[in-house]
Parts: structure tokens; sequence; C-alpha cells
């Protein structure tokens, strides 16, 4: 029980990351480490493979081996359904977007749960 001048911790909302994927082995690497160098962490990472040819999913699967997220594999239908197929797999109430060749500030994700109103 806190003391009478203490409040209790709030709760922050969880919140998955959603990395669409195709052919992008050069530039996802970057990604990835900004999702993980984050001030507040995502509860999911979800990596979702959009037909990519086999040794970009090759290089994809070598870079899962180092960082905890999952990969979805799915046939190739742009960048929106696999945003949709990350947003099915997901069990977080909160979802944030990155694309493979772009990189989250170290307070990205701390600044998009402060903004959500308390319940």
């Amino acid at each position: 029980m806190p003391a009478h001048n203490e409040s209790p911790a709030i709760a922050r909302p969880t919140v998955a990351v959603i990395i669409p994927f195709y052919n992008g082995a050069d530039f996802i690497e970057r990604a990835v480490k900004s999702v993980f160098n984050q001030t507040v962490p995502a509860n999911e990472v979800i990596v979702v493979n959009d037909g990519s040819r086999a040794e970009e999913r090759a290089a994809l699967g070598l870079l899962a081996d180092r960082y905890p997220f999952r990969i979805i594999d799915k046939e190739n239908g742009g960048q929106g359904s696999a945003r949709n197929a990350g947003v099915a797999a997901s069990s977080s109430p909160g979802l944030c977007f990155l694309d493979q060749d772009d990189f989250y500030l170290p307070n990205h994700i701390e600044i998009l749960v402060d903004a959500i109103p308390a319940d």
C-alpha cells in the first residue's frame, strides 16, 4: 500500500509494434533495434513477412534469433495487408506501426502511451 503522499503506480496500456517486411533485409535491423531500445517496451513485436524472397526471409529469421520478435509469413499482398495480418495476430489493445526502413526515437512508445487517457 502506498504511503499517504504516494500515488499508486498507473499501469500503462500495452502495445504491439507491427512491422511489414518485404525484401528489406538491408534495413530491418535498424528498425528492430529501435523498437527494443524504447524507454517503454512493447509487449509484442510482430514482423509480417509479406512474401519476400527466400534469402530475404532467411535473413529475417537470423535477426529473430537475436531479437525476441514473432514472424508472421504470408503471401505478398502489400503493406496494408501485412499490417492487417499483424493486427489480427496481436493480442495487445494498443498498436504501433513501423516501416522496415524507418526507426523509432527512444521515447516513441512512451509518448504514445502517455497520451492515452486513463479509464
